[in-house]
């Protein structure tokens, strides 16, 4: 913690919640003392607010829940520093008003586990399939191998040679050759833009399939 910040702090310890929701809305003017605001408010309530993420990630289906508890209890302690303001003691408690911010910050921390976990599989599963393994190759369990590959089936001829074209070739740092770039050019008769746009396309149409008919979020 700040040095300057110590000097004075306990000066703020006595302030009621509201009280120190007030001093941290004016961090554009009065920065120091926010922080010091936030300080005090931090050390209130950082043990229930601990308690209070651990026990909703502990219901969630996912791998490594006390890692997510530890980004969501991050994550939430910025929020409250940031959204103090709309804390109002007429409509509920302030551990109630935590737990809503917590539950709002754990929806963005899955999602974006969500989206990784998808691009993650779906590279593996372009692989399998552009060296055409068997399926007892893949790394997926069978109603996840269905989904994958039924979203792969649900593009267009085109946006299939052209997102396998790309997943056999690129590894996330190499360019697709020009040989066969040129190749996608001239056998669909359209431009680069176009096949960077066709590629997009069939990435996002292959997520929002895996999305309705599976659940790769809580794969490991």
């Amino acid at each position: 913690m700040d040095k300057e910040l110590l000097k004075d702090v306990d000066s703020l310890a006595n302030y009621s919640d509201e009280e120190l929701f007030l001093l941290m809305s004016y961090r554009d003017e009065n920065a120091m003392e926010a922080q010091k605001a936030y300080t005090i408010f931090f050390h209130r309530y950082k043990d229930s607010l601990w308690k209070l993420c651990f026990c909703i990630c502990s219901n969630c289906n996912t791998p490594e829940n006390e890692e997510l508890a530890k980004d969501l209890f991050q994550n939430t302690s910025i929020a409250i520093y940031n959204y103090g303001h709309t804390f109002d003691p007429k409509k509920s408690k302030v551990t109630t008003w935590m737990s809503r911010i917590a539950k709002s910050e754990l929806y963005h921390l899955l999602s974006g586990i969500k989206e990784y976990r998808i691009d993650e599989h779906l590279a593996v599963l372009l692989e399998n399939k552009v060296d055409e393994k068997s399926e007892n190759d893949f790394e997926f369990q069978s109603s996840e191998q269905e989904a994958l590959q039924a979203a792969i089936e649900s593009l267009t001829e085109r946006e299939q040679e052209v997102i396998l074209t790309y997943a056999m070739y690129e590894d996330g740092k190499k360019q697709l050759p020009a040989e066969m770039r040129q190749y996608l050019l001239d056998k669909y008769n359209t431009t680069q833009l176009n096949i960077q746009q066709i590629k997009s396309r069939a990435h996002k149409k292959i997520k929002e399939h895996i999305v309705s008919h599976s659940n790769l979020s809580i794969i490991k």
